[in-house]
């Protein structure tokens, strides 16, 4: 689900020439009702997941942390969602 705060971060950092981060994309969905949302929100409050930045390391560290399938499913559609965005807003 696009909505129009996560591409105005996005345009702000492609602006700013800086690279999006996935995980800071991630966190920003955390209003969401959604599973997207639900997901956010269990990174942000998990404290060993501060560090992490990429679509690569969220999953590895939900696999270790033995996530359900539900929230691997969610990751992948946040992942395919935001290159979604990432790409929309470079054009």
């Amino acid at each position: 689900m696009l909505t129009n705060d996560s591409l105005d971060v996005l345009g702000i950092l492609i602006q700013h020439e800086a690279k999006p981060c996935f995980a800071f994309w991630l966190k920003m969905q955390a209003r969401r009702n959604d599973l997207i949302g639900d997901l956010a929100r269990d990174i942000k409050a998990d404290h060993t997941a501060r560090r992490l930045k990429t679509f690569e390391s969220i999953e590895l560290h939900l696999i270790k942390m033995g996530a359900c399938q539900g929230a691997i499913k969610a990751l992948e559609r946040a992942g395919r969602e935001f290159e979604r965005e990432k790409n929309r807003s470079s054009r």
